[in-house]
Parts: C-alpha cells; sequence; structure tokens
C-alpha cells in the first residue's frame, strides 16, 4: 500500500510540472507585465495544489502508520490470547493432580488433629487391590510387616461426609510387603459400639447387595433411632473409642427388649484410594 501512494504522488507531481511548463511555454509570448501577472497566478495555485498534495502525502502516511499500529497491536494481543490459552490447557491438563494434592493435603491436616484427639500414632498405606463384587469385604494394601502393620491393627479413612475419618475395617494379614484389610463389610466382622441417646450395642457385617451393615442389641427403649450416629465403644481393648462408623438409616426388627437397626457407613468404599493404621499404644 505504501509503494501504491507514492506512486500515484509521484504521477500527480510530475503532471502538475508538465503543465506549469507548458504553460510557461504558452504564455511566453505575453508581455512581461501580463507575464507577471500569469505567473504570479501561475505560483498561488501551484502553492496551492503543493500545500494540497503535502497535505494528502501527509494523510496517507498518517493512516498508513495508524494501520500499521493497529496491525502490531493486534499481532500482540493475538500473542497474549495465545498465551492464555496455553496456560488454560496446561491448568486443565494438571488439574486432577492438583485437585487430588489438595485433596490429599486436607486429609493430612485432618488426620494430625485426629491424632491429638485419639493420642495414637497412624500409618498411611495405599489401597492397590478392591473388590467391588464382593461388596467391598476386603482391601490389599501397599505395606506390610516391613512397614509396621500389625495383625488387628484398626484401618480408618477419610470421609468427606462428615470431613473427617471414619472406620474402614482391621487388618486381618499381614505378609512382609502387603496386608489384607476385613472391613466392616464382610459378614465376620465385629465391633462394640456406642449409638447416640442408646446403649453399647454390637456392629456386625452382613452379605447384602447394599452398603450397610447392621448393629444388634440396641435397647428398644430408644424410640426413633433413625438418623443417629453410631461410633466405636471402650468395650475390649482393640477399638479407641469414639471412633465414627455411620448412621442409622432403618430398623430392621423389634423384640421384647432390644431392636436391630441397619447403619450406612461414612465410609465411601468406592472411592477410598488410602488409608490409616492406627499403631497400638507401646
Amino acid at each position: 500500500m505504501k509503494i501504491s501512494n507514492r506512486a500515484s504522488v509521484l504521477r500527480v507531481l510530475i503532471f502538475a510540472l508538465y503543465v506549469v511548463f507548458a504553460i510557461s511555454i504558452y504564455f511566453s509570448y505575453f508581455d512581461f507585465k501580463q507575464r507577471d501577472q500569469i505567473f504570479q497566478s501561475i505560483s498561488r495555485g501551484v502553492s496551492v495544489s503543493i500545500y494540497s498534495l503535502k497535505s494528502f502525502w501527509m494523510a496517507v502516511t498518517s493512516n498508513y502508520q495508524f494501520q500499521q499500529s493497529a496491525v502490531e497491536r493486534i499481532k500482540e494481543l493475538e500473542k497474549q490470547v495465545l498465551a492464555q490459552q496455553l496456560e488454560i490447557i496446561a491448568y486443565k491438563r494438571f488439574q486432577p493432580e492438583l485437585d487430588l494434592l489438595r485433596k490429599e493435603k486436607d486429609e493430612l491436616e485432618k488426620l494430625f488433629d485426629y491424632e491429638k484427639k485419639i493420642n495414637y500414632k497412624f500409618i498411611r498405606a495405599k489401597v492397590y487391590l478392591k473388590d467391588p463384587q464382593n461388596l467391598f469385604k476386603t482391601f490389599i494394601l501397599d505395606k506390610g510387616q516391613s512397614g509396621g502393620i500389625e495383625k488387628d491393627q484398626i484401618v480408618i479413612a477419610y470421609s468427606k461426609e462428615i470431613n473427617n475419618y471414619a472406620l474402614v475395617g482391621k487388618i486381618m494379614s499381614v505378609s512382609d510387603n502387603s496386608s489384607t484389610v476385613m472391613t466392616l463389610m464382610d459378614n465376620q466382622f465385629r465391633v462394640g459400639v456406642d449409638v447416640e441417646g442408646g446403649n453399647n450395642s454390637i456392629l456386625e457385617g452382613f452379605s447384602t447387595v447394599k452398603i450397610i451393615v447392621r448393629v444388634r442389641f440396641l435397647d428398644r427403649s430408644l424410640e426413633n433411632p433413625i438418623g443417629k450416629e453410631v461410633s466405636t465403644s471402650n468395650i475390649g481393648d482393640l477399638y479407641p473409642k469414639g471412633i465414627a462408623i455411620g448412621k442409622i438409616s432403618a430398623v430392621e426388627n423389634q423384640e421384647d427388649i432390644f431392636q436391630t437397626v441397619l447403619v450406612k457407613p461414612y465410609i465411601d468404599f468406592f472411592d477410598v484410594k488410602y488409608v490409616y493404621i492406627i499403631k497400638k499404644e507401646e
């Protein structure tokens, strides 16, 4: 565009000079006074023409510079947009890892508070094998005797439902580098529990198509038990008192003295990736 504008202006200038030259020859036959008047008129006309051409040239140049500036600005904006798009792509790519790190950070902060609350130490282990086909009755962990794991140690995990830790089960067997957890879903699992507003009872796993457990020997004097919280009691030395388990979701049956209720665990067994094994007091 710049070359084209310059060529046009040059052609106009050449034409103007040609016209001036032709007029000069033509009026050379007039007397001096007439020529002087004519040349003054022509001079004024040429001056006006040159001024107009100069103004035109300045406008063309200014417009070109403005367009060039706009093009550069657009290129700069395109670079900024591209950089932001790359940042968004990178953020989305690493978002799952960031979410997992935040989740682990929150869990560890809660675990630190939980350690102080129940005055026990914990061993962290990863769940690397669980089978939903057997209703999560067992988990296989990536730590065993070499990692400080022992049989009958209590296993807990973080529950998003209560934003705290809840009971998973206990260590059933141990090898050097792995261990097996019997979860509270197993029909051989038993633990003494406290029911909110009720008496000491027994929680047991049982075969069902749902993620649910049963509490037996609950005093029938506890009316409308649905929604009551269930936690470990101090019956026996194996389980620390007060570990959350779940909430009563239904009454299964009622007898003369006792009633049997169903409990929905706080632990989401589908989501458990890490567990914490409570170390026995020395």
